[in-house]
């Protein structure tokens, strides 16, 4: 049973935001939380408050932490496909979503050697191109 609190924490974050099981047990996911421990612990020594402790501890605990495939590909369908999927359907867009995710020639390049998930940056840069003209292919391959 683990009883590591940042290690809990990441891990409810990364499922509360779609990341898969295998991603709860990346390396990168243990080597956080033990850093953001160690962080909290010095930052107590140092004489911060417990609250104080913690906010450092927290960024340091998602150092390397991107966006998830099945979050991206739902903000994606939602802004710019709403016209070709119903998106007032949870469903659709669920199902749409975990399809494109699943797909890793969509999220080529889309993510940095070390890290977990996708790299914010290089989503928002996709977005104006290369991304929606994947996304928009795939969809067209599956007649939608």
């Amino acid at each position: 049973m683990e009883l590591n609190y940042f290690a809990l924490y990441l891990r409810n974050y990364l499922r509360d935001h779609s990341f898969s099981n295998e991603d709860l047990e990346a390396d990168i996911v243990n080597y956080n939380a033990d850093n953001a421990t160690q962080t909290f612990v010095n930052e107590r020594k140092a004489g911060n408050s417990v609250h104080g402790a913690t906010e450092v501890a927290l960024e340091n605990l998602f150092i390397g932490i991107g966006l998830s495939r099945i979050e991206t590909a739902a903000d994606i369908l939602e802004e710019h496909f709403n016209d070709r999927i119903h998106i007032y359907e949870p469903m659709v867009v669920d199902f749409w979503s975990n399809k494109l995710a699943e797909d890793d020639s969509i999220w080529e390049s889309l993510s940095k050697e070390g890290e977990l998930g996708l790299n914010n940056e290089l989503v928002e840069e996709g977005k104006k191109g290369i991304l929606l003209n994947r996304i928009d292919q795939f969809l067209t391959n599956h007649g939608v």
